[in-house]
């Protein structure tokens, strides 16, 4: 039964209550708590139903080749956890819904809120340019760092390549994981690969552009990004599983193995430690799924930003990443069937696939680690598949 049914119902049951109580309050009375006992009993049919489609959903992943899956679900204030596959392929350890992992790209929605409370405070602006942050930085091989904003940086409207996939950037990672990347090495390999577009054109997503980002809070701040990170969204929040870990290796406990196929093997391998440096302010950052629901559902409540920083967050240019999503700054929009729409952002980096997303009143949301990134294109567009049916399951049924 879909909510505004069952609301609708929920309604009409309590006014016939209220209106016929004079005339026979005991008999009007026990059809009513009869009536509210049947809507219970609907409901939590409706829940086990929502919960076995969701397992059934995570196992299909499984199945497919994920190692394994963990995920947490808030509705209308309701968390459930749910795991299926193995946090360890040797040993046969089961996956737990607490584990930390690294959350890959959704780094760039903590830079992006960094960013958009600088401007609220006026110590930026969205329409300064690159040049005037970072004057010589972005110049040559086609770049104007004039012609390209913070607005651009965020929303990847800038026309900047991808620095991750310039030529021979991944070749031989595996081998060389544990390797320091400096932000300004990682910048001139950007710059590297050709303007994709002129600034403001379009939406194409490129690390380049959050790279960037973390550059200039640096210099307006005088602090690192992951300096502001921590003192303006992790401390506030409380969120105690939260870190950037700048060239560490680590995983914090509890944590499951991180997994991939590279190097043309089609053998899982084992890529839990690496030095996340190359990621930086796109994406080096460590989280549990309690802690992403926190902080995406801090941000949509609008406790982490003013009401205009909020609306520019919130205003999207359609993205060329997928089909039915629309980019943010620093967020995405994916619009699901029946005038749905979702938001928040995903993360992939070797050994790890996340998702933290949300309905914009902040009442559903999801949080979702796989310990595999896929690197087959046909296996991608299947887990894709497979992650829109959750979506589908979670966001578009009611668990009321």
């Amino acid at each position: 039964m879909n909510l505004k049914k069952l609301i609708l119902m929920s309604t009409a049951i309590m006014l016939a209550g209220t209106i016929m109580l004079p005339v026979g309050g005991v008999h009007t009375a026990h059809a009513a708590a009869s009536s509210h006992k049947n809507i219970k009993s609907q409901a939590t049919n409706n829940n086990m139903a929502k919960d076995a489609a969701i397992q059934k959903i995570l196992n299909e992943l499984v199945k497919k080749g994920a190692p394994g899956v963990l995920l947490q679900t808030l509705d209308n204030g309701v968390k459930k956890q749910y795991t299926a596959g193995k946090a360890n392929i040797k040993s046969g350890r089961s996956m737990q819904s607490d584990f930390h992992f690294r959350i890959g790209s959704i780094t760039k929605t903590f830079v992006a809120v960094v960013a958009l409370q600088l401007a609220g405070e006026g110590k930026l602006s969205l329409d300064d340019t690159v040049e005037k942050w970072l004057p010589g930085v972005v110049q040559g091989n086609g770049y104007d760092g004039n012609k390209i904003t913070i607005r651009h940086l965020l929303q990847h409207t800038s026309g900047l390549g991808d620095y991750v996939w310039s030529e021979g950037f991944q070749e031989g990672f595996i081998e060389n994981r544990f390797k320091t990347y400096k932000a300004d090495e990682l910048t001139k390999i950007g710059l590297k690969v050709k303007p994709v577009f002129a600034p403001g054109e379009k939406s194409h997503y490129s690390n380049t552009n959050t790279l960037l980002m973390g550059r200039i809070i640096q210099k307006v701040t005088g602090q690192t990004y992951a300096e502001q990170i921590q003192k303006r969204i992790i401390k506030p929040l409380g969120l105690k599983h939260t870190f950037l870990p700048g060239t560490s290796s680590k995983l914090p406990n509890p944590h499951a193995r991180g997994y991939t196929k590279g190097n043309g093997s089609n053998n899982l391998q084992d890529i839990t430690e690496m030095n996340p440096s190359w990621a930086n302010a796109g994406g080096e950052m460590i989280s549990t799924a309690d802690d992403l629901q926190r902080f995406l559902s801090a941000l949509l409540a609008g406790k982490l930003l003013k009401p205009k920083e909020m609306k520019q967050m919130f205003t999207t240019v359609k993205s060329e990443l997928m089909p039915n999503y629309y980019a943010g700054l620093g967020v995405f929009e994916h619009k699901l069937s029946s005038n749905v729409s979702v938001w928040g952002h995903s993360g992939g980096l070797d050994g790890s696939t996340s998702y933290v997303i949300g309905t914009r009143d902040g009442k559903k949301m999801l949080a979702l680690n796989v310990t595999e990134n896929p690197t087959d294109p046909k296996l991608i567009k299947s887990y894709m598949e497979t992650f829109d049916k959750l979506f589908a399951v979670h966001f578009l049924r009611t668990s009321k």
